[in-house]
């Protein structure tokens, strides 16, 4: 029988946490501006700290049922409706990563491609990954990272030229404002799919060593966040960034070798395509499992009219930019209450509550 350990677990985390907030920051931006990468480390820091807790209290607890630890928390009848609120942030992962998926390749890459067509060869495929074991995903996972991360790192080499250090400066030019609190809320939103991975904690056959590989996990993720955003802002002025979709899709295409020998978008569509996809299985997985484990339905029929639930919304979604990105935005508060605020509260109610009974 496959056991997963501490070192799988770190490459649940990367799949999960980094692709949202490099592939389309702009929805923060817009309200940090330059000070959206203070934002970011601020974020950062409340996203380290929320990751340990929540691990910490489901090692202590020996409790790895999100429907059982709601129900404690909050009551039969609000806990079951706030995991049902939750199952459905998990949706809506599926729905981010499908649409954004679309849509970015189509409008930066081919364009004559509509955004149905990419769907198609997304989420099919997806169905057949999200059918075998949790080792086939893992292989589909490492392997992914392993190209994705590489290709971060070409392509930070390539565009350092492009960078001006100076743009980033001067912060908080006006001050604490309402709009750079928001970005933070948003940032600490798009983390909070972090939930994801914790979900996989309880297939760690040693838990007690999970620290450092966790600890170094979420170092890489949080430099990655910064470096891609500090980047993005000193590649591009604040004006023109804010009028962007997807800033990151188009700082690649600025390196270019002897005029004429453009390697950035092969890269860039790496990340994006096996980024998206490694997500999108991860999180279908995981959904897939609460359904079974906490709803007792073993019926192979949810696996099937979710992804045509997906792939529907996110085609009505994905051919529109506009509507794709009002949408993205309301998705960044929504994951911060349902995935990160609501989480957190059921945790520490939940650990409370567990204490005393013990202490009975």
């Amino acid at each position: 029988m496959f056991k997963m350990n501490e070192k799988h677990f770190m490459f649940i985390i990367w799949g999960t946490t980094i692709v949202s907030l490099k592939t389309y920051p702009t929805v923060f931006i817009r309200n940090g501006l330059r000070d959206s990468w203070v934002a970011i480390i601020i974020a950062s820091i409340v996203f380290i700290s929320y990751t340990f807790y929540m691990i910490k209290v489901l090692q202590k607890t020996k409790n790895y049922s999100f429907f059982y630890l709601y129900k404690t928390a909050f009551g039969k009848y609000m806990g079951s409706l706030l995991f049902f609120m939750l199952l459905f942030a998990f949706f809506m992962i599926l729905i981010e990563c499908a649409s954004i998926e679309a849509n970015s390749m189509h409008e930066n890459m081919l364009l004559e491609s509509p955004p149905w067509y990419f769907l198609l060869f997304f989420v099919i495929p997806a169905i057949y990954t999200i059918n075998k074991d949790l080792d086939t995903l893992l292989i589909v996972t490492i392997i992914g990272i392993s190209f994705i991360m590489l290709a971060g790192i070409n392509l930070g080499i390539q565009t350092a030229a492009y960078k001006t250090p100076s743009w980033i400066f001067p912060i908080f030019e006006k001050g604490v404002t309402s709009g750079f609190l928001l970005s933070i809320v948003q940032i600490i939103g798009l983390y909070s799919h972090v939930l994801i991975p914790i979900y996989y904690f309880q297939y760690i056959e040693n838990k007690d060593s999970i620290f450092k590989p966790l600890a170094f996990a979420l170092f890489i993720v949080v430099q990655m966040e910064i470096v891609s955003i500090t980047g993005v802002i000193m590649t591009f002025s604040m004006n023109r960034i804010t009028e962007m979709f997807y800033p990151k899709l188009l700082q690649t295409q600025l390196p270019s070798y002897f005029d004429f020998i453009e390697f950035g978008e092969l890269l860039v569509m790496i990340q994006m395509v096996g980024g998206w996809y490694v997500k999108y299985t991860l999180t279908f997985y995981a959904l897939l499992k609460i359904i079974k484990q906490d709803l007792n339905k073993i019926h192979p029929a949810p696996l099937y009219i979710l992804s045509a639930f997906v792939l529907v919304i996110s085609y009505f979604l994905s051919r529109n930019i506009f509507v794709l990105f009002n949408f993205l935005t309301f998705f960044s508060y929504f994951c911060f209450f349902h995935l990160f605020l609501i989480p957190l509260l059921a945790f520490v109610l939940f650990s409370f509550r567990q204490k005393s009974r013990h202490s009975e």
